[in-house]
């Protein structure tokens, strides 16, 4: 392999590989030059990313290199053009623009490129809007725990409650969140539900972060990965086989109280009242006739409290 690429494409590509890196230390990256592209390729036992960025291919080939020392060079190289070739043993990184930087990276041996999965369903492909959909995460992650004593507080569900609606929910066993997004859907699209592990749901959400107008997700036929795509990245995600609870059960039938608060002047409150609050974190709300107060006290004598006007 012998090309040339840019500093800016090449950590776009290390960072969108990175997902897929869990022991950075016993992963590796698998890079592969073509006319006119670099390719890249991460992968784990849940998960595996494709990304490509334009280079000045001078030889095609294909190399294997330690994930966190890679990364770690990409992230400290030079500015400018930056040179990749391999020998048998080694791929050199090397610049030339303002300062003459040059470093060797050991090969690994032994290792195949991994084609991508092949996924010939029609009908089960839905465009989601970017920011419809990283709102979603932001307002449902703060449930979902990277390790819980009940298996399904550490995963996302994803369903459609009605043909023109999908909904991810998320609980730990003491809070519950859910977040939907309108729109027309593939008939075939989320005809079950699936559970999203955190892992999975942190890439989707550095995906939508990318600034694309939209993603394509593709579900395969048993249900059981999901495809993602945007320009110059492909992602293969394994589901969780978790059967996630009938939340539906502890959803209240009647809302007794239902006020309409201003975002930021309540979330501003929240952190001047929790100032007062001890490990607990505990909070009480109390409604009343035009406002709502909020309330936190350590064991001691610090106190705290403030009332929002109720709009």
């Amino acid at each position: 392999m012998n090309v040339s690429v840019l500093n800016t494409c090449l950590l776009k590509l290390s960072n969108r590989l990175q997902g897929a890196l869990g022991e950075k230390g016993l992963s590796y990256i698998a890079l592969r030059s073509t006319e006119g592209k670099l390719l890249g390729n991460a992968t784990d036992r849940a998960m595996m990313i494709y990304s490509h960025c334009e280079c000045k291919t001078i030889e095609s080939g294909t190399c294997f290199v330690p994930a966190k020392l890679f990364c770690d060079v990409v992230r400290e190289l030079p500015s400018g053009e930056i040179h990749l070739k391999s020998t048998k043993t080694s791929l050199l990184l090397s610049a030339a623009a303002q300062t003459k930087f040059a470093i060797n990276i050991p090969l690994l041996q032994g290792l195949e490129w991994k084609e991508e999965e092949r996924f010939s369903e029609q009908g089960s492909t839905a465009h989601l809007q970017t920011a419809k959909l990283l709102y979603m995460f932001n307002q449902v992650k703060f449930c979902i725990l990277n390790e819980s004593p009940r298996n399904y507080g550490t995963v996302g569900f994803l369903h459609k409650p009605n043909t023109k609606t999908i909904r991810l929910v998320g609980t730990d066993g003491f809070r519950l969140s859910y977040s939907e997004m309108q729109g027309e859907f593939p008939k075939e699209f989320l005809r079950k539900g699936v559970c999203l592990p955190r892992k999975m749901l942190n890439e989707l959400q550095r995906v939508c972060q990318e600034g694309g107008e939209t993603i394509a997700v593709t579900l395969n036929s048993l249900q059981t990965m999901l495809k993602v795509e945007i320009d110059g990245y492909c992602s293969f995600m394994l589901l969780s086989s978790l059967k996630y609870p009938k939340y539906q059960n502890v959803l209240p039938s009647v809302l007794s109280h239902k006020v309409k608060l201003p975002c930021q002047p309540v979330q501003k409150a929240l952190r001047r009242v929790m100032l007062a609050a001890d490990k607990s974190h505990s909070l009480q709300i109390s409604f009343l006739e035009e406002y709502i107060r909020f309330f936190s006290k350590t064991s001691g004598s610090t106190e705290g409290h403030e009332e929002v006007k109720i709009d």
